[in-house]
């Protein structure tokens, strides 16, 4: 059983990982996509599938296949795409490191969510897995974290791999958050809804994220025009 196993990591449709978007930037940077309506997609950690379920359904005519170490979250993913009467999604209980590189080439494959929180041997997996794997004029798309958007985030991440250091409870780094996030910030962002500059906010009040009160979503950057110094009077 794995830590995904013990707690729960709900998941949602990415707009930025469906084949459509994909295809569209491929296209403007002078690829040839694979038509996304006919094509094969491997999602790498799909967790509870609703990214890959989100695809099957809006694409009938392509073949889906996730994959995530978590059998509860598999097990979820299959109940949500039965439940939608899809056919064309198939999730495996798979370890990136043990997944076949001989399988059949895929025309998209994405992994979000997984470079940054990985070790570097499983890193290096999941490239050999994009170079094996993808077929010609293939996209992958693989996220990752970087700064300096992810100060914050990474803030309260070290923060409580400080304070939750020699625990084998994956519960207390959300007991953690939750004591994080209701007292140190809202201490220091004031009682109004105010965003984080780092480009991710804490939201709430009047003022909340697409994620809803509280959300770590990331927030919209707010421009506003440079101020103009007064023109002299002219002279006399």
């Amino acid at each position: 059983m794995t830590e995904y196993d013990r707690v729960p990591y709900p998941t949602h449709s990415l707009r930025q990982a469906q084949p459509d978007r994909l295809a569209t930037i491929a296209t403007l940077f002078g690829m040839e996509p694979p038509p996304v309506e006919r094509c094969r997609v491997l999602e790498l950690g799909c967790g509870e599938g609703a990214n890959a379920t989100a695809m099957a359904f809006h694409a009938p005519g392509s073949e889906i296949v996730g994959i995530d170490i978590s059998t509860a979250a598999i097990a979820r993913a299959r109940v949500a795409a039965e439940a939608l009467g899809l056919s064309n999604v198939t999730f495996r209980h798979v370890d990136i490191m043990d997944l076949s590189l001989e399988a059949a080439p895929f025309d998209y494959i994405i992994a979000h969510g997984v470079y940054s929180w990985v070790e570097a041997p499983v890193r290096d997996r999941l490239l050999a897995i994009c170079r094996a794997l993808l077929g010609p004029h293939g996209v992958a798309f693989v996220s990752y974290n970087t700064l300096p958007g992810y100060h914050v985030a990474g803030m309260l991440r070290e923060m409580m791999l400080f304070h939750v250091r020699g625990t084998e409870d994956p519960r207390k780094p959300l007991q953690l958050l939750a004591v994080l996030l209701g007292t140190q910030i809202r201490r220091h962002l004031g009682p109004g809804g105010i965003r984080a500059r780092s480009g991710w906010g804490i939201s709430r009040g009047r003022d909340r994220g697409r994620d809803g009160p509280g959300s770590c979503a990331p927030a919209r950057p707010r421009l506003r025009a440079p101020a103009r110094s007064p023109r002299p009077d002219p002279p006399r």
